[in-house]
């Protein structure tokens, strides 16, 4: 099991716009306030990532099957349709990623004093960072599969995947120390705080990629997509 509590964020206001608006120019100059907003971001955020390897099992009817020395049964996981993803896996690294409390108290408390649009331009920083620290996850699992010549896979997220319901995130993170982060499950399997995410990256000898990719092919998101920035 390995804790990153040292995550270092480049948040770029070009790019942060960019990706709210999808490249394209909008018609009032919003570059100061993107800008202000991630220096009052920045001090409150606590990005921070719980991460462990496991051994592929079986891939098989939409279903992966994971173990690790020190679990005492195998653990089945439901993955659906797009599993098929996996049969080049020996490895699975799963991970939660979290930037802490701080910035879902700010947000909140800027939609309840009415401030919507500033809460708004802070929940767009936030999954920036977010997308930034899990990206900081992808390069120790990238330099991981690198030290045992192993090749990479994409990056699965329960919810992300066309076929895998969100619900099915609690399995997996009764496999990590989630608390060791300060990230929990709340009654609608919704990982608290919300600017927190969960991945698996499969690894092995038949993956030809030494970097971590976005299956986009098989991906929910209907609407912008940030990945590209």
């Amino acid at each position: 099991m390995f804790i990153l509590d040292q995550i270092s964020l480049e948040l770029c206001p070009k790019k942060i716009e960019s990706a709210i608006f999808q490249g394209n120019t909008p018609r009032v100059d919003w570059s100061e306030k993107v800008q202000t907003a991630i220096e009052q971001i920045s001090p409150i955020l606590h990005p921070s990532a719980v991460y462990d390897l496991f051994e592929v099992n079986k891939v098989e009817n939409e279903f992966l099957s994971l173990s690790r020395p020190d679990l005492k049964h195998i653990e089945i996981i439901y993955i659906g349709p797009n599993v098929v993803l996996l049969n080049r896996a020996q490895l699975i690294v799963i991970s939660v990623v979290t930037l802490g409390e701080n910035l879902d108290a700010r947000i909140a408390s800027m939609n309840d004093a009415g401030q919507i649009s500033e809460g708004y331009l802070f929940d767009r920083v936030g999954v920036y960072a977010l997308l930034q620290a899990s990206r900081a996850v992808y390069h120790q699992v990238e330099r991981l599969a690198e030290t045992r010549g192993l090749g990479v896979g994409s990056v699965m997220s329960p919810g992300a995947i066309v076929g895998w319901p969100i619900e099915e995130q609690g399995r997996l993170c009764s496999l990590l120390p989630v608390n060791r982060i300060g990230v929990r499950l709340n009654s609608s399997g919704m990982l608290i705080p919300l600017k927190s995410v969960l991945f698996l990256v499969g690894i092995g000898t038949l993956y030809s990629s030494k970097k971590v990719e976005v299956p986009c092919q098989v991906c929910t998101n209907e609407g912008a997509c940030w990945c590209k920035y």
